[in-house]
């Protein structure tokens, strides 16, 4: 909820939207029993490695970091090279362009990083997971944490979208989850706004966030984001074969607002939303049920219904 009331206050304040996105996002990886950021799942051996993006729909642009071990806010070494792909491609730096997506190979500030990344709570569960799975070889619990996403729109009505992750546990150094790649976990446009956490490996390969966003005409992005669930889910896939899976999206509508919506198939979800036109406190779905989905519409404030 902080992060939400963050976001709006941001926005009220007329920053952008990716702006806002970005600050509403370090307050998720600022808490730790989020998946993102501190208290981030750990990685076999027994460090933190952090997945973070985010793309604007007014240009396309994009920025993503993987396997990030050194920074304390994986979103801001994101942005940080979103603007940077901006400003070579307004300076025409053709192959000499940064990357989109850059790798956590920086090795300064690590130890000091790492020790803001990891609680007592994770470097515990990892002791125990890792001891169940040589020894046993299964897993004591379920449940791996909850990847962190936002969405905002500005008074101009350009939308944003940011995720940010640990990935899941134990998984081996150095892998690449849907959050760091654009039209796996997340895709922004003019129009749609789309954020998705769930089976990493089976929202990467299906492009999730994109197909969604790119749906079929005549569907909303909610009626699509439910079919694709459930298509996906029960697929065979690297092995795995159940997808449990949330997704929150944005449609932009010209003529009064927008609707988020939002879908699921996996056990838990929770979504806190505002908007100063319609809800100035923070509104919130929790825990609403697997296969389930739902949406609200938001009118245009009046500045934005000026544009």
């Amino acid at each position: 909820m902080k992060s939400a009331q963050l976001g709006a206050d941001s926005l009220l304040a007329n920053v952008t939207a990716e702006v806002a996105a970005v600050a509403a996002l370090r307050v998720l990886e600022d808490h730790p029993i989020i998946n993102a950021g501190r208290g981030s799942a750990l990685t076999w051996d027994g460090n933190v490695e952090c997945d973070a993006s985010i793309m604007c729909g007014v240009d396309g642009a994009f920025g993503g970091v993987t396997a990030t071990q050194s920074e304390r806010y994986p979103v801001l070494r994101a942005y940080q090279i979103l603007q940077d792909v901006r400003q070579a491609q307004r300076n025409q730096c053709g192959p000499l362009r940064p990357p989109l997506v850059q790798s956590g190979s920086r090795t300064d500030g690590v130890d000091d990083a790492q020790r803001w990344l990891k609680t007592p709570q994770t470097v515990e569960r990892h002791r125990k997971y890792r001891q169940a799975l040589t020894t046993e070889g299964f897993w004591p619990e379920a449940g791996t944490g909850d990847t962190a996403g936002v969405i905002c729109v500005d008074r101009w009505r350009n939308i944003a979208v940011a995720s940010s992750t640990g990935g899941p546990w134990l998984r081996p150094p150095g892998r690449v989850g849907p959050v760091a790649i654009p039209g796996g976990a997340l895709f922004a446009n003019r129009t749609v706004g789309v954020v998705c956490s769930g089976d990493g490996e089976q929202i990467l390969l299906s492009s999730l966030a994109s197909e969604i966003a790119r749906g079929p005409q005549g569907d909303t992005p909610l009626d699509h984001a439910q079919h694709q669930l459930n298509t996906l889910r029960g697929q065979n896939c690297c092995g795995l074969n159940v997808l449990g899976a949330s997704v929150t999206c944005v449609l932009s509508d010209d003529q009064d607002g927008l609707f988020l919506s939002w879908a699921q198939t996996s056990e838990a979800f929770m979504l806190a939303f505002t908007s100063s036109s319609r809800y100035p406190h923070i509104s919130v779905a929790n825990n609403v049920g697997v296969n389930s989905k739902g949406g609200t519409f938001l009118p245009w404030t009046k500045q934005q219904a000026d544009r």
